[in-house]
This record gives C-alpha cells, structure tokens and sequence, in this order.
C-alpha cells in the first residue's frame, strides 16, 4: 500500500519512525477499507476529510458506550488520536504534493470550554490569566487540564 514510502517521508519531515509507522498503517488501512483505494498514491484530500469526518461523527452514535465509558472518554482518547494520524497522513501528502491543501500548523481544540459553578470560573480564569503572562503555554495548558479534571469532578 505504500506505507514503507510515506513513514520515510515522514520522517525526512522530522516525525518520529514508530509514530508514523503507527500513523500511516492506521490511516490507509482504513481509507482502503472505505473507498477501495489499495495505494497512498491514490489518497485524495477527500479521502482525508471523510475520514476526518467519521472520527468526529463517532461521538455522536448511539451505541458509543458499547465501547467506550463516556464520550468524553472516547474524545479525549481514541478521537484524538485518529485525528493526530490522519494530520500526519495530510502532511506528507501536502510535501510530496498529492493534496493541494496546506494541512493546520496547529492542530484544532477538541475540548469543550471550561464550565465551573460561576463563582470559581471567575476565580479560575483570574488565576489561569495570570499564570499566562509568566508560565510556558505548555505549563498553563496543563494548569488548565487539572482544573477542568477537578471541575469534572466536583460535577459528578
């Protein structure tokens, strides 16, 4: 199918080999599955989206708990996931020139927005707003996942 091909592309562009094995494998496994389409060289931006689109319309079955808890769950694991490897999919068919859309520098926010009983968000944004001007982001992102963990709990 052309795996061996787009990992090495993939990693002349700078992801890691078992990443884009895993990336690679998964994806066009399943664009084959779907369309019948037995090459990457035959992969289309359509192929891509349509995939794309499944995984995102997934949350919304009905019979989602049958394999997963919650569909937060799902979002925040699976989901996320097959979509990391359907960008990494649009990244070497962008360099190599078989898709003509330039895939998202930054990958899309899955997450709903923080909700918290009103009087903490106030609180929490405050503390969140200033810990951005001094923090890394990637400190303040996680800063902010442990405050949306513990307002998930206290609703429960």
């Amino acid at each position: 199918m052309g795996v061996d091909v787009l990992v090495e592309e993939a990693v002349a562009l700078g992801f890691h080999r078992a990443s884009a094995r895993q990336a690679m494998t998964w994806t066009l496994a399943r664009i084959s599955l779907r369309t019948g389409v037995l090459h990457a060289d035959g992969v289309s931006e359509e192929h891509i989206n349509e995939a794309l689109e499944a995984v995102r319309l997934f949350s919304e079955r009905d019979d989602l708990r049958f394999f997963y808890p919650s569909v937060q769950q799902y979002r925040d694991n699976d989901q996320k996931m097959w979509v990391t490897h359907l960008h990494q999919l649009h990244v070497v068919l962008y360099h190599r020139g078989q898709v003509p859309t330039r895939p998202r520098k930054k990958m899309p926010e899955c997450k709903p927005a923080l909700a918290l009983p009103p009087r903490m968000q106030v609180v929490v944004e405050k503390w969140l707003a200033a810990r951005r001007l001094t923090d890394a982001p990637s400190t303040t992102a996680q800063l902010e996942l442990a405050v949306r963990n513990f307002g998930d709990w206290l609703t429960q």
